[in-house]
């Protein structure tokens, strides 16, 4: 009798790679078998690891196939409208070092719980379908390496056989358990193909004629063989046997076939079998109906709650308590069909517990007891507890001004606060490029170097203690000279150099208080004031700029002509309150009117050798007073000083300045296409990351806790070691560990390349789940992995352990971010608007994004494509 198949797959790379032919996939060959021997078969599914498919609201439905129809239309109908006769799930295979009920690194739910839940959510909405789990093969690369010696390959084969099929079946087994009335089937794909590649009729074949790559991803033949096991596991009967095997296929499959189909139907016990009937229809079951539960007991008392006195099942099916979980401030068990609860000696208050009542029928529903337990006086009933979401400290940055000689020692959190109320500390502080730095009692203690006099700027790290961490920055400003005194009423910055000429000629302009913005200003009319400043150095000061304009509602306009010793890419800063402008010879290259006032903001400007006419335009609306310009780059040797140069020479104090170039238009920086073609300059990495290095005898990544270990921490910049052959970071161990931590902006949705080198154990996690690892094995080599990466803001951790001698630690992406290119992990090009392989991703939404990524990994022959 004909069977007719409509399957729905939670699936991966070792159901369907994307990266080979039409037919290095699955449910390409079910259908070919299904049409040989007369019946019918149809697919739809995704992909997705196991806490993916447990989270999304509705399965995906992504997967298209050569000559395979699809029963669900998900434009037209919902998952639950449709009916599929089989559901399988794939499970990654690289989690199968730890028992199926430990989390792996990087989640907080074990591949049971999160399976559980996919059991329970898809049968809640298929409740006719027969559940599978798919049993993929073995991660090669990483237990083995790639590629690997014939004695490996049989090592292979026998984990695949042996342990690796152990795992899965105590994790069927632990379904089972948790959902009765699913009754989940293992289709043993890998342990069954070693079988047949080491004591059967396939033992000649290669690694060459089973697997491409670590992953390791299949050849058809390795698919073909699959497909062969899934068919007979799920239609009931053999592949028909005068099915022609095309030359696609490894020749010792085709001239073996009969006896391959003999040994899988001996392994599944379908050898002489009928074949499967169709599916049975019953009646769908009803859930049970479930009615929370109150009690209250003295201190000292114990509670025993018969909970399912008041619930009832809709089709009388006999209820049954299957579990009970903790309580926060007691001990719970079940005794009798009951839960027994005895508070914690001293407790008073409410506390509840959470149990799963079934039907037996595969109907299952959770319930709350809430206890209160009363203390010797009664006392009112507690308000609800509500568990606010922690939000990160606000962290205001700031600046000092030193002496010569003078020691800085600066409360950082003084203007600093906390949404949630928390209290604040100072978990770490950078390094100065120009004197110490430490922490001293939850402050920064500065000592410039002697002689320093100039600009310092150091990092630091804010933590509420409850998970939120900020960085911020500490400006310094150690004074050449006798220290500054107090600002007169006429605030005045400090001098830059001794240069006879140096600093700006300067008009100012008195406006009235309807004037908001710079656009509101005509710097073309006459100035109520002129002079001259040394520099732009002014940092929250008070007072009067001018004794014609006063300390509110005023506009100025500051002309200098900088001297460009070497030309070259370099860095504008400028700070301002409220808001300005800078242009140079006449084009506007940063203007904060759109950013918030007291935000400092940069910009790369390639300057050419030479004299260039640099004009800043200011406007204080009231309050304090803020305007700091400075540079970096080849003409400062690469330090951050006071941009300064030479007032004009037909300006002199007193007299009106040159009128102001009209300012063009705004040149937004991913635009900006300078008579220089300007690349990024080659620097050190740019993204900040919380380093922590720690002392360890561990000699496994899995074994170690970075939580548990007191160790160094720091901010640097990069994924980087502090040498080759001494320690991990700077006052660290030269042996041990290091955990980097970051969180990373993605401009551009698309494909993106994760590499990773190093001499021993790393690992990249991204969002929590494991991307790339290496071992001491790859002596060095990059490993790589393409992932796909939504925009917005993701979670980066580098792991890194080092036993031994010298090491060597790398981590770069190559994306749309990067035009490509390949760059340190969180750092992107000066113009990323370029996407990976094509540049029409850049401005597609992020499913269209994703469509086009997933074509190009498939034209590029990437691995397995992970979307985050």
């Amino acid at each position: 009798m004909p069977v007719e198949i409509n399957q729905y797959i939670y699936g991966n790379s070792l159901v369907n790679f994307a990266g080979g032919s039409e037919q290095s996939n699955v449910p390409y060959w079910m259908n070919q078998f299904a049409e040989a021997g007369g019946n019918t078969y149809a697919a739809n599914g995704g992909y997705g690891f196991l806490r993916q498919f447990a989270d999304r609201e509705e399965p995906s439905n992504e997967w298209g196939f050569e000559g395979v129809t699809g029963l669900w239309d998900s434009d037209f109908a919902d998952f639950d409208e449709v009916a599929f006769d089989s559901v399988i799930l794939t499970p990654g295979n690289f989690i199968q070092g730890l028992a199926p009920n430990e989390p792996y690194p990087g989640d907080s739910r074990s591949p049971l719980e999160a399976s559980i839940d996919v059991v329970r959510d898809t049968m809640a909405e298929q409740p006719n379908a027969q559940f599978y789990i798919y049993e993929g093969w073995a991660d090669l690369g990483s237990n083995f390496g790639f590629p690997v010696s014939d004695s490996q390959l049989q090592q292979f084969h026998d984990y695949n056989a042996g342990e690796y099929h152990d795992w899965y079946v105590e994790y069927v087994e632990g379904i089972n358990d948790a959902v009765p009335g699913a009754d989940v089937q293992l289709i043993p794909v890998a342990s069954t193909m070693a079988e047949l590649f080491t004591d059967g009729p396939l033992q000649d074949l290669t690694l060459d004629d089973l697997y491409v790559d670590s992953a390791p991803h299949g050849t058809e033949t390795v698919y073909f063989l699959a497909s062969m096991i899934t068919y007979q596991a799920t239609f009931g009967e053999p592949v028909p046997a005068d099915f022609e095997v095309p030359n696609t296929v490894d020749p010792l499959v085709i001239q073996s076939f009969d006896a391959i189909n003999t040994r899988i139907a001996e392994v599944l016990g379908t050898d002489g079998a009928e074949p499967t009937p169709p599916p049975v229809v019953v009646e769908p079951n009803s859930d049970p109906i479930v009615e929370s539960e109150y009690t209250e007991l003295s201190q000292g008392d114990v509670a025993v709650i018969d909970v399912l006195a008041n619930d009832s099942d809709p089709d009388g099916d006999t209820l049954t308590l299957q579990s009970a979980g903790n309580a926060q401030n007691g001990s719970v068990e079940i005794i009798d069909g009951r839960v027994v609860y005895m508070p914690n000696e001293g407790f008073s208050g409410s506390d509840s517990i959470t149990y799963v009542v079934t039907d037996n029928e595969g109907g299952f529903v959770e319930g709350v007891v809430t206890v209160q337990v009363l203390a010797d006086e009664p006392a009112p009933e507690p308000e609800p507890i509500v568990v606010e979401l922690n939000s990160d400290p606000i962290v205001a940055g700031e600046y000092t001004e030193l002496s010569p000689g003078e020691v800085g020692f600066i409360d950082v959190l003084a203007n600093d606060s906390d949404p949630d109320g928390d209290a604040l500390s100072l978990q770490s502080v950078g390094g100065a490029a120009n004197g110490s730095v430490e922490i001293v009692d939850g402050r920064v203690l500065y000592t410039p170097n002697d002689g320093f006099a100039g600009r310092e700027t150091i990092s630091y790290v804010v933590t509420d203690n409850q998970g939120g961490f900020v960085e911020g920055e500490l400006r310094v400003q150690v004074l050449v000279g006798e220290s500054t005194p107090e600002p007169e009423p006429t605030p005045e910055p400090p001098v830059t150099g001794g240069i006879e000429g140096a600093g700006f000629a300067v008009a100012y302009f008195r406006i009235s208080d309807d004037v908001t913005n710079l656009s509101q200003v005509d710097f073309d009319a006459a100035p109520t004031a002129t002079g001259t400043v040394d520099a732009l150095q002014y940092i929250e000061v008070s007072g009067e700029f001018s004794p014609e304009v006063g300390a509110d509602n005023f506009a100025s306009i500051y002309t200098t002509v900088l001297n460009v010793t070497e030309a070259g890419a370099h860095e504008i800063f400028l700070l301002a309150d409220d808001y300005a402008r800078v242009m140079i010879d006449g084009e506007v290259v940063i203007d904060t009117s759109d950013t918030e006032a007291g935000d400092l903001s940069s910009r790369w400007y390639e300057f050419e050798e030479g004299a260039h006419e640099i004009q800043v335009q200011y406007i204080e609306i009231d309050g304090e007073q803020s305007l700091n310009l400075d540079w970096a780059g080849p003409s400062t040797g690469g330090a951050v000083e006071a941009l300064a140069g030479e007032i004009p020479s037909d300006t002199e104090e007193g007299v009106e300045p040159p009128a102001p170039v009209e300012p063009e238009a705004l040149i937004e920086p991913v635009e900006l296409e300078p008579s220089v073609e300007l690349d990024t300059p080659e620097a050190e990495p740019q993204t900040a990351f919380a380093a922590t290095a720690i002392e360890t005898n561990a000699t496994s990544l899995n074994d170690l806790d970075f939580a548990s270990h007191a160790g160094v921490s720091q901010i640097i910049n990069g994924v980087t070691l502090a040498s080759d052959d001494d320690t991990l970071l700077d006052g660290g161990p030269s042996e041990g560990a290091i955990q980097f931590t970051a969180q990373i902006s993605v401009e551009t949705s698309g494909l993106y390349e994760i590499g990773l080198a190093s001499d021993e154990q790393a690992q990249v996690n991204i969002s929590g789940l494991p991307v790339v690892n290496t071992g001491a094995d790859d002596d060095g080599a990059i490993q790589s992995n393409s992932i796909f990466l939504t925009s917005g803001t993701h979670n980066v951790e580098v792991q890194y352990l080092d036993t031994n001698g010298p090491q060597a630690l790398n981590v770069t992406w190559s994306g749309p971010d990067t035009e490509g290119e390949p760059m340190p992990i969180g750092d992107s090009a000066t113009d990323a608007v370029a996407a990976l392989f094509s540049t029409v991703v850049a401005a597609r939404s992020d499913e269209e994004a994703l469509e086009i990524a997933t074509k190009e990994a498939d034209d590029a022959e990437k691995e397995e494509l992970l979307i985050f």
